[in-house]
């Protein structure tokens, strides 16, 4: 509804529109599928979990953009990829709770698919669509793919669920707008790591909103994956110059 009118006014229904079909496709088909499985992690594991599990993702984006981008990493970078892999070890804890073991494998998965997203955005972007029609795309997307579900599984909200899910569609609006911007700006693997920053604001919340509070041992984890993330940036920093 906020894109139409935009939409409209500029002609961009068929701008770049055989340049970028496929690629928007699958974007809209990943970015769904990613927020489908995080909704459902979120509703059974800490925030500040899934988070965390989700931070893995600039890992994946790195590795898939060698394949969809021919951009190229060190051959080190998968001794820094192990240890953020063995964090994750340490946030699940295989065995120790097998009710969450299935979440949790899923929001790995998640990430995984994050990452096509992502590098799919940077394709977009190399040709010639950015910003405002990529998200309109993607929602109106969503709007199709979940309506049905809606219609046959339908349930009346009260006013704190309605303002709730009003704060999703406006913070995604925006988080789809930045992120859309910034992935055709930059290298996929030098901007995701910026996504790290939401593990502070994450946990914050966590603790505000839920009173979630992490283990000793996931919070090691969160250690691990976070020294990865920085030890990489700083690296390809030093490199860069």
């Amino acid at each position: 509804l906020f894109g139409l009118p935009i939409m409209i006014k500029n002609g961009y229904w068929y701008q770049k529109g055989k340049k970028v079909f496929k690629p928007l496709l699958l974007r809209c088909i990943f970015g769904v599928l990613a927020a489908t499985i995080s909704f459902y992690c979120l509703q059974r594991m800490l925030v500040s979990d899934v988070n965390m599990l989700l931070q893995i993702s600039p890992i994946f984006t790195a590795v898939f953009a060698v394949f969809m981008l021919k951009e190229k990493f060190p051959k080190s970078n998968w001794l820094f990829y192990s240890i953020a892999l063995f964090g994750c070890v340490l946030i699940i804890k295989p065995g120790t709770d097998t009710v969450l073991l299935l979440p949790a494998l899923l929001c790995i998965l998640c990430a995984i698919i994050s990452s096509v997203d992502l590098n799919l955005l940077r394709i977009i972007g190399k040709r010639g669509m950015v910003g405002l029609p990529v998200i309109f795309y993607f929602g109106l997307f969503s709007l199709l793919v979940s309506f049905p579900w809606v219609i046959f599984n339908f349930a009346p909200m009260n006013s704190l669920q309605f303002l709730s899910i009003l704060g999703i569609g406006v913070f995604t609006l925006l988080t789809q707008t930045f992120l859309s911007y910034a992935y055709t700006m930059a290298p996929s693997a030098r901007i995701s790591i910026y996504s790290y920053a939401g593990i502070l604001f994450c946990g914050v919340n966590g603790f505000i909103f839920f009173k979630e509070i992490p283990d000793k041992i996931s919070l090691i984890g969160y250690a691990l994956i976070i020294f990865t993330a920085l030890a990489l940036y700083l690296r390809d920093n030093k490199d860069k110059s």
